[in-house]
Formats: structure tokens, sequence, C-alpha cells
């Protein structure tokens, strides 16, 4: 069976692969739509005005969901219901992709690193040499930081969360908000 993560794990490849062609399916769904009204439109038969009009409730929807895609993949939040599906998201989009990727790292040697394995290993290294025990320049840098947690406040912190706590937060969220490790925004986890 394995464990919740290797499902969470599976779950976001599966989603993963799914969402990679969606744009296209879009794009093709659209056009089969609008080749079919234009085509039906100007018959005066019955069932052609029918299927017309079906026609254009089912392009409207695809157009409504692109524009969900595109708005989730911009990622802008500030704009509200009826802005239409524009160039500005997919540039919006585009370029919050190439902004956030990291292309590569220097390890501590000062080696550029810029294979997927390498970069999580620089990662990797330089969060456990910074957050180890035995590092001295962390323990140092704890100095100049004023203790603000009180003994009750830590108590609390230290204390095992409930189910209810972790709902509540969770439900707090921003739905199409970052992901987490997983790949999996909150939307994912109220939903589901």
């Amino acid at each position: 069976m394995g464990d919740v993560s290797s499902h969470l794990d599976q779950c976001g490849k599966a989603l993963a692969k799914w969402g990679s062609g969606l744009n296209q399916k879009f794009t093709r769904d659209i056009a089969q739509c609008k080749a079919v009204i234009e085509r039906l439109r100007d018959n005066s038969i019955p069932s052609d005005i029918e299927t017309v009009k079906e026609k254009k409730i089912e392009f409207l929807k695809l157009l409504g969901q692109e524009e969900d895609y595109w708005r989730q993949r911009s990622k802008s939040f500030w704009l509200h219901d009826g802005d239409a599906n524009t160039k500005y998201f997919h540039a919006v989009a585009s370029t919050r992709k190439m902004t956030n990727r990291i292309l590569r790292l220097m390890d501590d040697e000062g080696n550029w690193r810029d294979d997927p394995s390498s970069l999580c290993q620089v990662v990797q290294d330089y969060f456990r040499k910074l957050f180890s025990l035995s590092s001295s320049h962390a323990i140092d840098g704890f100095d100049f930081v004023d203790c603000k947690v009180s003994n009750s406040n830590n108590e609390k912190l230290l204390s095992p969360f409930s189910f209810e706590e972790f709902k509540e937060v969770v439900f707090q969220m921003h739905p199409d908000k970052s992901p987490g490790p997983d790949g999996l925004n909150p939307a994912f986890y109220q939903n589901f």
C-alpha cells in the first residue's frame, strides 16, 4: 500500500503528466467548436440550430476553463471575474516560470552544478551544514537573536497538533498559492 507521502508523490506525478497537455487540448477543442459553429451557423435545419446552441455553450465553457488555467499559472490573484483570456496571462505565466527556475548552483568547492540531482545535493548539503549542531557559524548567528517565545507559547508549539487545527490552517490558505514540496497546492488538500 505504501505511506501517504508516496501516494501523494504518485498522485502529483500523475497530475503533472495529465496537466502537461492541457494548453494544447484547450487550443484544439476551442478550434473544433469554432469550426462546427461556423459550419452550421447559416443552416435553417432545427437540429443544426440546437447543435449550434450546444456548441456555443461548450465554447464558452472551454474559454472559461482556458482562462482559469492561465490565471492559475500566472498567479494574478488581483484580477477579477470577467477579465479576458489575454496575452497578459500567458506572458506573466511564462515569465514567472522562467524567473522561479533554478538552473544552476555553486557548491562548497566553487563548482557550478546544473543537473537536477546535483542541484538537490547542493541544497541538501547547504542546509545540512547550516543547521548542524557541529557548525559553529550557525550557532554564532543565533547570539544576535532575541528570545521572543515565552514558555507558555513554547509549550503550545511543542504540543501535538489536532486534526481540527490542521484543517483550520489548510482552509485559511489561498487555494492557488504556491505548492508545497510535493507539488500540490492548497486547493488540492482543501478539495480532497
